[in-house]
């Protein structure tokens, strides 16, 4: 329920947030051809049904970049930087925009994070054409590990937008 109240308010009140709740689906075409491209593995081996599924919170155009938006209330537990990252590789595969063009944030009530996924991705890209360098799933992000370094920029002098009362 609390997505979908912050969906309206962002669409009704956000100039730049062009769609909500935009869904993804990456077939096992996708996910080969783009694991070769970045030189990573985003499944682990052996992983049936070969697809990956979701939906990005929150898709804004910001000075001529594209910013993907996740609502994380459990951002302590739970950062999504994998998710955020995969999802950035699903828009360069099925719309054709550039990585360069992306930029990736979380946010909650209390923190606003956000990202740049080609620095991640320039970190596991394989020197000399060898194999692929790590598995974002089961590697470098799972879970949220990755809590600085190139690319992950936290900031929280930056509040999160306000967010609508729950509903009762």
């Amino acid at each position: 329920m609390r997505h979908e109240a912050l969906q309206r308010c962002m669409l009704a009140n956000d100039s730049v947030t062009v769609a909500v709740a935009v869904p993804i689906w990456l077939t096992a075409a996708d996910i080969d051809a783009l694991e070769v491209e970045y030189g990573l593995q985003l499944l682990p081996e052996g992983a049936s049904p070969r697809a990956l599924t979701g939906h990005i919170d929150f898709l804004q155009v910001r000075n001529g970049a594209i910013h993907i938006l996740d609502y994380k209330p459990d951002a302590r537990t739970n950062k999504p930087i994998a998710q955020l990252t995969l999802y950035a590789l699903a828009l360069t595969r099925l719309a054709g925009i550039r990585l360069f063009d992306i930029k990736c944030a979380w946010f909650n009530e209390e923190q606003y994070c956000e990202f740049f996924p080609r620095s991640l991705l320039a970190q596991v890209r394989p020197r000399g054409g060898g194999e692929a360098g790590h598995s974002l799933v089961a590697q470098r992000w799972h879970r949220g590990r990755v809590t600085s370094g190139p690319g992950y920029h936290p900031n929280r002098t930056r509040r999160p937008p306000k967010l609508p009362a729950p509903a009762r």
